[in-house]
């Protein structure tokens, strides 16, 4: 089973404290959902608080960080440093490919 997960999937942000940046985010369509937890099933289903962790590449950035579950699915978070490199926007519609650590 390849470890590589490609989805298409729009740039959305959540605004955690006024005067802060808002954090970005992808969420991952039903498929890519499937896939992780069908990875994460064959690797015994165990991991630590229920993170599963990935390297993430948008563009030319690759970055290393934890999926997030929100409301029975993963959310991709995008640092700042990928978002100003890649010139992310809320609403725009990007080309993930994430490796399942």
């Amino acid at each position: 089973m390849s470890r590589d997960i490609r989805f298409a999937g729009t740039v959305e942000t959540v605004f955690i404290e006024e005067g802060f940046d808002p954090a970005y985010f992808v969420a991952l369509p039903d498929a890519a959902n499937a896939e992780v937890a069908a990875i994460t099933l064959a690797d015994g289903g165990k991991r630590a608080f229920g993170a599963v962790r990935v390297e993430a590449r948008i563009g030319a950035s690759v970055w290393s960080t934890k999926l997030n579950a929100k409301a029975g699915a993963w959310t991709l978070p995008i640092r700042k440093p990928v978002r100003l490199a890649e010139e992310l926007a809320e609403g725009m519609m990007v080309e993930v490919v994430l490796r399942v650590l």
